[in-house]
This record gives structure tokens, C-alpha cells and sequence, in this order.
């Protein structure tokens, strides 16, 4: 439940008011409230010593697909109850609308971790070229309630420009890759294309995670982590290696339809996730996402 108001900006509006902020990274202005501060981290907003947070991802869209198929397979993720019940969560209907110009669907709901319950609220836009998620979080007894939230998201601006970003990490591309355009992780795939079909490599510094991760729980922290990415792959064995001068966990597992690899970095205040998907129809990927693994350099 909540406002069906929707932005009524331009979808090309160059520029946002100045109470809002844009989000680094991405072409997406929020206005903060409640608290709430831009968090190049995230990269989104957050509450300063809460576990409150409006976290925005803009991506590249991927070939061949239209806006209304992308909105269409996100409600089919989103009334999928097993699936999100596996993640505590429980959402209601989720609804169309309009936010910054641009088709969207926005559920909300509650999540439970570890026995506390948050708000929910998550959000996916199609512009043409891209595919956008806003995903807020907000504490119970907090001061954002689950409308609140709604508003903040529904009224999202839209740039023209992206607004720039330092995730902290570079990675070298190996041959035939190039970068693309990612909010919160720097992704490369084959010929800097998108699709089903193409090889991607994906470093992913953790977002607001402020803990590093004690030895004896690294692998079974890699290997719960690994589940969890695209397609929920099996994992296979776990290997301690090094990257960056830093230990690190690396896996090499698959889904029904890709190969799939990942070395998690540990780090003094969370982790580098560096992640692969291979498609099972293209040629083995191995040794060009690990060359890229081993490329890691964090800079901050």
C-alpha cells in the first residue's frame, strides 16, 4: 500500500532541484529526508547511525529487451512468494506506475533479518537504455514510515548525465572486454555488450558493511554469498588464494545455464566481491575472469 504519486520531471531534465541530491553513479536525484544523507558508499541515501538507507542501482539495459518485458519479468520476480520468503521477506501486490518519467513497478513490505523486522520498499524502472532499481530500508521505530519511503522513491528525478563515482577498486580488463555502465560495481562484459548471452565480470566493493569478517568464517561467509548470486548456483570447491596482497575465497560453481566464479576479497572493513557469469553456450571464461580477479587494485 501507499502514494501512486509518481515524478512528473522530464525524463531528461539535465539538472535537479536543488534539495535534491544525485546519487554518484547513477542518473537518478533523490530528496533526502528523515535524516537521510547521500551515501556515495551504497551508493544511495542513509541514515547516519541506523540501518536506514535508500540504495539506487542504474545499469545498462540488457539488447533486445523492451521496457515493458524488463517491468514484466520484475512483478513476475516480485509475486514470487517462495523466493522472497527465502529472504525473509514478505511483499504486497505489486503495482505499475510512473517515477521520474519512466514505466515502473514498486512493491512494498516487510523484511525480517536475523529476528528484526524493517520496512520495504523496492522499486524498478525501465528507461530505454537502462534498467534501475531503488531498493529502501527503513527500521521500525524509525522516523521514515513505509509511505514516507514510497513518496521519497516515487519521487525520483532523472539526469541526463551520469554523476561521477569512485568505488575505491580498479580491475583490469582482459582481452575482448570492455566496461559498462554500472551504478554501484564496475562491470565488464565481452565487447561491453548486455544480454542472456554475454560473458560479464562484476567487482563489487560491500556497501555499508563496516566489519571485517573474522578468518575462520570466510569460506562459509564466500560460500553463502556465492548461492545467492544470479541464477542461485551451486558451489563447488572452496579455495584460499590471495588478491591484492589481501586473502581472499575463490569459488567455481554453476547454475542451470552458466558457468559461474567468484573470489570474495576480504578486507579491514567488509569485502570485494568479483564475480564472472559464463553462459554455458560460449567459450570457457575461466581464465579471463580469474586474470581480472588478479587485477584487483583497491585504491582507497
Amino acid at each position: 500500500s501507499g502514494s501512486d504519486t509518481a515524478s512528473s520531471a522530464s525524463p531528461t531534465s539535465s539538472s535537479a532541484p536543488e534539495d535534491y541530491q544525485q546519487i554518484p553513479g547513477t542518473r537518478v536525484s533523490l530528496r533526502p529526508t528523515a535524516g537521510l544523507q547521500l551515501d556515495p558508499s551504497l551508493p544511495g541515501l542513509a541514515r547516519p547511525g541506523s540501518l536506514t538507507s535508500v540504495v539506487v542501482v542504474d545499469q545498462q539495459q540488457s539488447t533486445g529487451q523492451s521496457p515493458d518485458q524488463v517491468l514484466a519479468e520484475i512483478e513476475a520476480s516480485f509475486r514470487d512468494q517462495e523466493r522472497a520468503s527465502t529472504d525473509g521477506l514478505q511483499l504486497s501486490e505489486p503495482r505499475r506506475t510512473e517515477i521520474a518519467g519512466f514505466p515502473a513497478v514498486v512493491v512494498s513490505g516487510t523484511q525480517d533479518r536475523a529476528g528484526v523486522v524493517f520496512l520495504k520498499v523496492l522499486a524498478a524502472l525501465a528507461p530505454p537504455d537502462s534498467f534501475v532499481t531503488i531498493t529502501g530500508t527503513a527500521e521500525q521505530a524509525g522516523p521514515i514510515s513505509a509511505d514516507q519511503l514510497i513518496g521519497l522513491i516515487s519521487g525520483a528525478r532523472w539526469s541526463d548525465q551520469r554523476a561521477p563515482i569512485d568505488l575505491g577498486i580498479t580491475v583490469t580488463p582482459s582481452a575482448g572486454y570492455q566496461e559498462v555502465p554500472s551504478g554501484g560495481s564496475l562491470q565488464l562484459s565481452v565487447g561491453g555488450q548486455t544480454g542472456p548471452d554475454v560473458p560479464v565480470f562484476l567487482a563489487s566493493p560491500s556497501r555499508g558493511f563496516g566489519n571485517a569478517v573474522p578468518p575462520q568464517a570466510r569460506r562459509q561467509f564466500a560460500e553463502r554469498r556465492f548461492v545467492q548470486l544470479p541464477g542461485n548456483p551451486a558451489p563447488g570447491a572452496a579455495t584460499d588464494i590471495t588478491i591484492a596482497g589481501l586473502p581472499a575465497v575463490e569459488i567455481v560453481g554453476e547454475s542451470a545455464d552458466e558457468i559461474v566464479y567468484a573470489a570474495m576479497v576480504f578486507t579491514a572493513d567488509g569485502y570485494v566481491l568479483l564475480s564472472g557469469l559464463q553462459p554455458k553456450s560460449q567459450p570457457d571464461q575461466l581464465e579471463a575472469f580469474r586474470q581480472m580477479a588478479q587485477s584487483l587494485t583497491i585504491t582507497r
